[in-house]
């Protein structure tokens, strides 16, 4: 996701006004808001040519992220939140590799980089509001906060965001296939203490129509909003359930990048139907399956997919075939033997695993 994603004619106009205003950051030295390392900081980018700050930003990009999330934290004046929110908005434009230096700032300070941007979200100011939600979409787009188990109040408000962003079509679309954030959303809701988290997941899912497993049971809980939603959720997924043929159920789930030991994988008829079937549009599925085998780091998704490989492999090779070509190595026309012996090297080599 890019901010350009995320912006309008309004944020932009402001924010190229934003840039060319004065701030009193001598004056905050002054006042010891500010020391004077961390002026000679922000002096060397404030106001300074686009070059000039980029330069800066590749040799010293984690200095200067927890240098304006720090003073976004301590120092509250309007047009100095402007000014700050421009600054890592402009960072962030066309870097999306820099985010990781933004969300790594809570190993020097807890709060960030969360905690000043939602504060900023109560800000009088409606562009410090705007911009401040347009970098959190961002920072929560890379969606890793939910890996370290942020904690109730975090979880809500992450899930939060995405509930709204699920309403833009392009955004609801995409998010999980670049992000996979339905699974992790799925263990949150499972793992989740406070009912409000349930929730907002709940109903991310209802207003994308979507998920891939029962998230949760409705006795679990008193909340009417929840109980209607997984309602809604088992009804939708039980009526797509019933639509998919065997093959459809693996594609999707190939499409998802969660294969688990169901049972189609070990299904002997399934991989004689289908395995064939792999090889369609342009090895479409098979490719998808040998990514998975090289991207993966869950155990269980590549011992899957490693069977389903083999099987693939197995059947493919064995439709007859290869036992026959085998058996024509010792054909007594010189001719048989050489064109036998060129289709075992191919099938040994197996190139289509390089795809």
């Amino acid at each position: 996701m890019s901010l350009s994603l995320l912006s309008n004619a309004y944020l932009e106009e402001t924010t190229n006004k934003t840039r060319a205003k004065p701030v009193p950051w001598e004056g905050y030295q002054r006042a010891d808001l500010v020391t004077a390392e961390e002026l000679a900081l922000i002096k060397r980018v404030d106001r300074q040519p686009r070059a000039r700050v980029e330069s800066v930003l590749l040799s010293e990009g984690g200095t200067y992220a927890l240098l304006y999330l720090s003073l976004l934290k301590k120092l509250q004046r309007v047009d100095t939140m402007q000014c700050l929110l421009v600054l890592i908005a402009d960072a962030l434009t066309d870097h999306e590799e820099r985010i990781p230096l933004f969300t790594r700032t809570n190993q020097v300070d807890s709060d960030l980089p969360y905690i000043p941007l939602l504060k900023a979200l109560d800000a009088s100011d409606e562009f410090v509001q705007l911009k401040a939600a347009q970098i959190l979409t961002l920072l929560l787009s890379f969606v890793d906060i939910l890996k370290k188990n942020p904690g109730p109040q975090m979880s809500y408000q992450i899930a939060f965001c995405i509930w709204l962003l699920s309403f833009e079509q392009n955004i609801a679309e995409q998010i999980n296939k670049r992000y996979d954030i339905i699974a992790r959303l799925v263990e949150v809701a499972q793992e989740a203490v406070k009912e409000k988290v349930v929730r907002v997941i709940v109903a991310t899912f209802r207003a994308e129509s979507g998920g891939q497993s029962t998230v949760c049971k409705p006795a679990r809980y008193v909340d009417e909003d929840i109980i209607e939603d997984i309602k809604f959720l088992k009804d939708e997924l039980t009526t797509r359930f019933e639509s998919l043929t065997t093959y459809d159920e693996y594609t999707s789930e190939l499409e998802s990048g969660h294969l688990s030991w169901t049972p189609v994988h070990e299904s002997e008829e399934f991989w004689k139907e289908n395995a064939i079937r792999l090889n369609e549009k342009d090895y479409e599925q098979l490719k998808k399956l040998i990514h998975l085998l090289k991207e993966s780091e869950d155990p269980i998704v590549l011992a899957v997919a490693s069977h389903d490989l083999g099987q693939y492999v197995r059947i493919v090779t064995d439709l007859g075939g290869k036992t026959r070509v085998m058996q024509l190595l010792t054909h007594q026309n010189p001719d048989v033997r050489y064109r036998a012996l060129l289709s075992v090297q191919q099938i040994v080599s197996q190139p289509w695993l390089s795809a």
